[in-house]
């Protein structure tokens, strides 16, 4: 199961700084701030940049000239034994936060993030902006793409945990569909269309869901920042000669689950794709072309089992939906044509997979008239037993590390049930 460090307090949780401040001789600007919890692994670094895509138009506008524009957040394994006198010398490294430009997002932002600006712009992460990368072995590039209208920053908990194994993980915003983006220069690009459908597309009868124009758009978004990061490995200053540009994985979660899947399905570069709660998957993903062993990682208690459940019906017919859903699921998969590890989380709701519950519960741990909790975030067992699954798999796929846990027998298991296809 994946190690983290939950601790009750900010004080313990900055133990991470604290080693890092002896090592390096780090000064950070936020020490006592509430912090996400702390993988064990490496320490990490983080920087955001703005990409455009030169070749593809945006289609959202009408604007001439306008072409697409990704904000990526990177984040990766910081190198801790740089000598001090050099970090000195070049710049003062900061504690990321966890909200960043809040003010510039504050606008487009819902009541429910206004209400609680406090706690949420206090709350910072255990990365530092634009520390130097980890020498030595090359690192692996994991792509990850949000749900749809939910930004990146919401899973920063799942993309620590990845990026502390030993990942450079770029972490996408998929303009016009979340509902603020900051771009450079503090630009802020709202959401275009707050009633767009998650499952768009048509369904054909009898076979399933077409990709729809959308979901095409952001399948080339995570193909554009692979190349984009591939490209850093050659001219960037702070990645120059630090990736490993042969071992690539794509995560996902829903909308962006649906679009990693068909994203690799033209793509052989990529080895491994986590697809977080994806179905239906767009009938493309069957592309010849797919080569990287795959993920399907399924939350049981879905949306509709939740309003079911809400309407009293009866334990037997929630069970016999999961259990159709599930079988209609490997049916799919089994036609893939690579190996495949289906995992469906008991418990597990569509958001889970975000940080928003683990938000929730640390904000309503305020007490008083405080606007900021004391504590920090914490995280569930059932949080670790998800996301050391995903660690777990792309250290397999792409570090060539030993899993017991990926070995288990098909079947149910504590907190989850197992099927694997050539896997």
């Amino acid at each position: 199961m994946l190690q983290i460090q939950t601790a009750s307090n900010p004080a313990c949780a900055l133990a991470w700084l604290a080693s890092l401040m002896c090592t390096c001789g780090i000064t950070f600007g936020q020490a006592g701030s509430p912090m996400m919890p702390v993988p064990e692994g490496a320490p990490l670094g983080t920087i955001r940049r703005t990409l455009v895509d030169k070749k593809r138009p945006e289609v959202v506008t009408d604007a001439p000239g306008d072409h697409r524009r990704l904000v990526v957040q990177l984040f990766y394994p910081m190198d801790p034994r740089v000598p001090a006198a050099k970090l000195k010398a070049t710049k003062r490294y900061e504690v990321a936060p966890y909200l960043a430009d809040f003010d510039a997002l504050k606008p487009a932002l819902g009541p429910m993030y206004r209400d609680h600006a406090d706690a949420l712009t206090a709350l910072h992460i255990p990365a530092l902006e634009d520390a130097p990368v980890r020498t030595g072995k090359r690192i692996p590039i994991v792509i990850f793409s949000p749900g749809l209208g939910t930004s990146r920053l919401f899973y920063t908990s799942q993309i620590l945990a990845i990026a502390s194994r030993g990942f450079v993980v770029a972490a996408i915003d998929h303009t016009y569909d979340v509902d603020g983006v900051v771009c450079d220069g503090g630009e802020l690009v709202r959401r275009h269309d707050p009633e767009a459908s998650e499952v768009e597309g048509r369904v054909q009868p009898g076979e399933g869901l077409h990709a729809g124009p959308r979901l095409k758009v952001w399948a080339e978004d995570v193909r554009f920042v692979l190349d984009s990061v591939l490209a850093l490995d050659k001219k960037d200053k702070l990645f120059r000669g630090r990736l490993d540009t042969k071992r690539i994985g794509y995560v996902g979660h829903c909308f962006g689950a649906r679009a990693v899947v068909l994203a690799a399905a033209t793509d052989p570069r990529v080895s491994a794709v986590i697809a977080e709660n994806p179905w239906p998957l767009a009938l493309e993903s069957k592309a010849k072309t797919l080569r990287a062993k795959l993920l399907f990682a399924q939350g049981a208690r879905t949306s509709d089992v939740v309003w079911l459940e809400s309407q009293g019906a009866a334990a037997k017919d929630i069970a016999k939906l999961t259990k159709q859903r599930f079988a209609e699921q490997k049916r799919f998969l089994e036609t893939l044509g690579v190996p495949v590890l289906h995992v469906e989380f008991d418990a597990q709701e569509h958001m889970d997979f975000t940080d928003l519950p683990m938000l929730g519960a640390w904000i309503a741990t305020r007490t008083g008239d405080a606007k900021v909790p004391e504590g920090s975030p914490q995280r569930t067992p059932r949080r670790d037993l998800v996301d050391g699954f995903f660690v777990e798999f792309l250290a397999h796929t792409l570090l060539d590390s030993e899993s017991k846990q990926l070995q288990l027998e098909a079947g149910e298991h504590e907190g989850f049930r197992l099927e694997r296809f050539g896997f």
